[in-house]
């Protein structure tokens, strides 16, 4: 289950998504 959040999550963060990510988007801020 996680992997498939990990699978999109970390290519958008890769591209700066990371910046306006939504709250959803925890794992985005462990990468800053």
């Amino acid at each position: 289950m996680g992997s498939k959040l990990k699978g999109p999550c970390s290519e958008r963060s890769s591209i700066g998504d990371s910046y306006h990510s939504p709250p959803h988007h925890m794992p985005t801020k462990r990468l800053q």
